[in-house]
């Protein structure tokens, strides 16, 4: 591989990998020693393995992109490639971003749409992919799908789009039952519905029925009342009082697979992030207009504009504490969740700044990269920089950083695993192409 080299700076780092394995090791014994004191040898083991796996959450898993138009996915202990995912079998545009989720597993990729890669048996026999992204107006080959999160509990998945906006799709998506009593509702429904390229009859605004509120974008399902039934005059047969069903029409699990919010920005997003922040979670994106904008999730309403950078803002972070964006002014900035307000610049790199990360664990810990090839870890609290890593081969273009663990994508074909606290490089995971994004699991 080219050539690698890892530069202590400054002090020792605390609370390093181990330290905190043995601090969950005690806790974990600690527990079982209070709770499962007159329980026999058995029941006190099992409840000491329930507590390690919710404890343990080092990654076992990591998903690559590459410029081959693959994603991957490697076994982090072993190293061993378990298996590949062509994202398109009649071009191979380079995958722009991967998210590996919990659940299956499932892999989502991306280059101008997505897709979602699942298994009937994991590892082995995957099953057809299906497509979210595509067929949306105003999303054609000229867009990237330039990054992608999903909410806790995987109903929200938000793509970050070229084109100038955020595209957030749903999935398992509620059916709600409405009671209509007037022919007045009735006549208001007919009004406001629309039938759509999927035989659907959809909503075309927001409507009140039996004092329930029904968003643009929902349809009436032919169950219940309307059962049998499929056109807008068909709903003058309907007997009264009646009760009827709506779903949202675009769900990705159970409809036709289109946004359900439009977030705009005023040029190319290039980047996104997802935080749960008490019960609510929220979205951050960051744009070509030099701006990052806060919006809630579930309503999709913008709450906060970040700013401050005097060029486009490239990547961003967040975890329980701070938000960290980088930008093309060569910038890192760190912001107060809560408030637009600019904490501390670091004058970060001597090029554009190209990925940054922050530690879930350690919340002052960031990880920027930039295109003077140089990998760097911050303090926070003090901007002091306190490891910096030289990619000699290339633009190292996605970083994750967990807990003692740092992993980097590299346009020189490999994908390296270090150790934080020592700056040793403990993995080489070598692709044919250059690496074009990563998500550990």
């Amino acid at each position: 591989p080219p050539e690698v080299s890892a530069q202590p700076v400054g002090p020792p780092l605390p609370a390093g990998g181990r330290e905190l394995w043995l601090l969950r090791a005690a806790a974990v014994r600690r527990i079982v020693e209070q709770r499962a004191s007159g329980a026999d040898a058995d029941a006190a083991q099992k409840l000491r393995l329930w507590i390690w796996r919710f404890l343990d959450d080092r990654p076992r898993l990591l998903a690559t992109g590459c410029a081959d138009g693959q994603g991957r996915v490697f076994d982090l202990r072993s190293g061993k490639l378990l298996c590949t995912c062509r994202h398109d079998f009649s071009s191979k545009l380079p995958l722009s971003t991967v998210l590996l989720t919990r659940a299956g597993p499932e892999l989502l990729t991306t280059t101008w749409d997505g897709k979602r890669h699942t298994w009937e048996e994991w590892p082995h026999k995957p099953l057809r992919a299906t497509e979210f992204g595509r067929g949306e107006p105003g999303l054609g080959h000229d867009n990237v799908i330039s990054g992608i999160a999903m909410s806790r509990d995987g109903n929200y998945l938000a793509c970050a789009c070229t084109a100038g906006c955020v595209m957030v799709y749903r999935s398992d998506c509620p059916t709600i039952e409405v009671e209509v009593s007037t022919t007045d509702e009735i006549d208001e429904l007919r009004e406001k519905l629309k039938m759509g390229d999927y035989s659907e009859l959809y909503l075309l605004e927001p409507i009140e029925l039996g004092g329930v509120v029904l968003q643009r974008g929902f349809e009436v399902l032919p169950e219940a009342a309307f059962a049998g039934l499929s056109t807008r005059r068909d709903l003058a047969k309907v007997e009264l009082p009646a009760r009827l069903r709506f779903r949202f029409s675009g769900c990705m699990t159970r409809g036709h697979k289109h946004h359900w919010r439009k977030l705009e920005h005023d040029a190319d997003v290039h980047c996104l992030a997802i935080s749960a922040e008490g019960s609510c979670e929220f979205l951050y994106s960051g744009s070509r207009d030099r701006s990052v904008r806060k919006w809630s999730l579930p309503e999709g309403e913008c709450i906060q504009v970040y700013r401050g950078h005097s060029s486009m803002v490239r990547c961003l972070a967040v975890n329980g504490r701070w938000l960290a964006t980088g930008s093309d002014d060569r910038t890192v900035r760190i912001w107060a969740k809560d408030a637009p307000t600019c904490l501390r610049t670091i004058a970060a790199h001597e090029d554009f700044v190209r990925a940054v990360a922050l530690c879930p664990t350690f919340q002052d810990r960031l990880v920027s990269s930039g295109d003077d090839r140089k990998v760097i870890l911050w303090d926070l609290g003090t901007g002091q920089r306190l490891r910096e890593y030289t990619h000699s081969g290339g633009v190292v273009v996605a970083l994750s950083l967990r807990e003692s663990l740092l992993f980097t994508a590299c346009q020189d074909r490999q994908l390296r695993v270090w150790h934080t606290e020592s700056a040793r490089c403990e993995q080489h995971l070598r692709h044919p192409g250059a690496v074009t994004a990563l998500c550990p699991l």
